[in-house]
């Protein structure tokens, strides 16, 4: 054995012996860590392995690579005397050994009662069905007669290429397809090895396969060009339905027939296929409905002989790269926190000790925290949801939109670290538009600080109302044109129902009256105080919205074939805003007392008096059709 620790050579390249948790693995020399562990143990890897998140931590000992600097910049000077590293960033350079800590092994529950079944299988001696899942892949085997021979899962090899369905079909998109291939193909052979051994058969005895999964999934399985389900319309190229040869996966039962379900759309996909197939919703009279919650949330509502379905991101499931104790909620993850008889109590995904905390605890834990100092003054409201867990969603949905290459408009930005996330996406070249509201211009969070009770949960609004210099920011960022509407967050509850949440700030109504003030606050703060000029307050309030939402040039502008939307504004009609002069229902104004510069004198909707001497007169309004963003 050479010095560096070097045990054999295959085709002239350097082996070293790498020893994971007891198990003996031989791995190129210059390997990532990541990809030795990956195919055998669990390994968290939100970022995909960038560096970016800190979580694939593992103890290795041996010939390995430099601490790299977003090994510096995560781990601490203890982390790294026991020998803590990132998998994703320390590579192989000899023989090491790897301890991974706290890794949660896969399982299968099955739970509930599911409908009985007219056993005509369509194999003669074995079958597999598999669930190739985001996270994890499960599967069963059974005999002819129905009865259930052997299970086994494990974690989805494909989680190295991120820990959603996005992150991965960028992958594929940019050269690791066949790899994505490879590796889910060999943990589908791994199990149904693993499940022969179990039930004293030969894996050859399997004769049919049914393997299902979201729409992303079987693209990934089968090799197919993913590129369709990265960007709108989202229009699938292939939705299966399908019988292959299992040799073409690779399976060790080279004369099975695989079975690949039918998918419904790009994110509706087999996997919920099957699940309805299996619980007979459909064959009942009654409304029923059917819910999978994984990386992607699926829903399945059948009523009156129809069936509707729909799809979302559960990302969410996947947070915590942001947090320095963060991760996915799943087994050890606080993601409740509560205060009972004055004790501080934090509920841990399937029991026993926590390993980190999820989004939903943090939140949970900062009004926890409050509440069990005997606060709950409306200024608990801003402090349990500060700027930067703001700045840290918004981050996260322009990452997922950079991947599926998709504009998004981020609304109600509140502060300067949200805006320097779109600043940092807009820099890498995305398509992202953001909004802001009057009372995130015009007000700060003083306005939760005042001594009378009722006066503070006016303001009570979501996100919250954000410091002088997040106010500055925002400015900034409308004379820039990096913040690209104002619009409003009209939201009528009256006092009484605010009134609601005294003695628990967490259930005050969110939201504010604005849509009648809105003109004359932002004019009046804004071109007036010389923070922007006229032509900026008209893109912002009317030319934008309009070109943003598809209805430019017939809104937005005044120009022949235009509906003539006109805003008479009198800059020397100075007056008080006040509660008691609002049309709106609602019996308060955040702007009560708020001396305007100018007045609006009339409102002309498609060249008919909307609005007089500050009567509102009946002018029926009309749908709209929208067409293309135009901004």
């Amino acid at each position: 054995m050479s010095a560096g620790g070097r045990q054999s050579t295959v085709g002239g390249n350097a082996l070293a012996k790498v020893s994971v948790n007891g198990t003996h693995l031989e791995a190129q020399m210059g390997a990532l860590l990541s990809s030795v562990i990956l195919p055998h143990h669990a390994l968290e890897m939100p970022c995909a392995g960038y560096g970016r998140c800190g979580k694939c931590r593992v103890v290795a000992h041996g010939a390995l690579s430099a601490l790299s600097d977003a090994e510096r910049e995560h781990l601490s000077p203890q982390d790294i005397s026991r020998g803590v590293r990132l998998a994703c960033c320390a590579r192989v350079e000899g023989d090491c050994t790897v301890t991974l800590e706290g890794a949660a092994a896969s399982q299968i529950r099955l739970a509930g009662e599911m409908p009985d079944f007219v056993h005509d299988p369509i194999f003669s001696v074995c079958g597999a069905a598999v669930d190739i899942g985001t996270t994890t892949l499960a599967s069963c085997l059974y005999g002819p007669d129905g009865t259930l021979l052997a299970q086994a899962s494990a974690p989805n090899p494909q989680a190295g290429w991120g820990a959603d369905v996005i992150s991965r079909i960028e992958a594929a998109l940019h050269g690791s397809g066949d790899a994505l291939a490879a590796s889910v193909r060999a943990g589908v052979r791994a199990l149904v090895l693993e499940m022969a051994a179990s039930a004293h058969i030969s894996a050859e005895a399997v004769d049919a396969l049914v393997i299902t999964g979201n729409t992303a999934m079987l693209y990934l399985l089968t090799q197919t060009d993913p590129d369709c389900l990265s960007h709108a319309p989202f229009a699938a190229s292939r939705l299966f339905g399908e019988t292959l040869a299992a040799g073409e996966l690779g399976l060790p039962c080279p004369h099975a027939q695989v079975y690949l379900p039918r998918c419904m759309s790009a994110f509706v996909g087999a996997d919920i296929t099957t699940a309805l197939l299996a619980s007979g919703i459909c064959s009942k009279p009654d409304t029923r409905m059917l819910v999978d919650i994984g990386t992607n949330g699926e829903i399945a509502l059948w009523h009156r002989g129809q069936l509707s379905c729909c799809s979302t991101a559960a990302g969410p499931a996947f947070e915590g790269a942001g947090l320095s104790m963060g991760m996915a909620g799943k087994t050890g993850a606080v993601d409740h926190v509560r205060v009972q008889d004055g004790v501080l109590q934090a509920h841990v995904i399937g029991g026993g000790a926590p390993k980190g905390i999820c989004g939903s605890g943090v939140i949970d834990a900062l009004v926890a925290e409050k509440k069990a100092k005997g606060e709950n003054a409306v200024s608990c409201h801003p402090q349990t949801r500060p700027d930067y867990l703001e700045a840290e969603a918004v981050g996260r949905i322009l990452r997922i939109a950079q991947a599926a290459e998709a504009p998004v408009v981020i609304v109600h930005t509140t502060n300067a670290a949200a805006l320097s996330e779109i600043d940092q996406a807009r820099a890498r070249g995305q398509v992202v538009y953001s909004e802001t509201c009057p009372q995130y211009l015009a007000l700060d969070d003083s306005v939760y600080y005042q001594e009378d009770w009722l006066s503070s949960a006016k303001f009570v609004c979501s996100p919250p109302i954000r410091k002088k210099a997040d106010q500055d920011a925002l400015w900034a960022g409308l004379k820039e044109g990096r913040v690209n509407t104002v619009s409003t967050d009209h939201c009528s509850f009256t006092t009484q129902q605010k009134l609601a949440g005294q003695g628990d700030f967490t259930t005050i109504p969110g939201g504010l009256p604005g849509v009648e003030t809105r003109g004359e606050v932002v004019y009046t703060t804004g071109v007036a105080a010389g923070r922007i000029d006229l032509p900026t307050l008209c893109r912002a309030l009317s030319e934008n919205p309009a070109k943003l939402y598809g209805l430019y040039p017939r809104k937005g502008c005044i120009a022949p074939g235009a509906d003539a939307d006109i805003v008479v504004y009198d800059p020397a009609a100075d007056h008080t805003l006040h509660a008691a002069d609002m049309v709106s229902r609602c019996d308060y104004t955040p702007f009560e007392g708020f001396r305007t510069s100018g007045s609006i004198a009339a409102v002309y909707l498609r060249g008919m008096p909307a609005v007089e001497n500050g009567i509102v007169r009946d002018v029926t309004g009309e749908y709209l059709k929208r067409g293309k963003c135009a901004l």
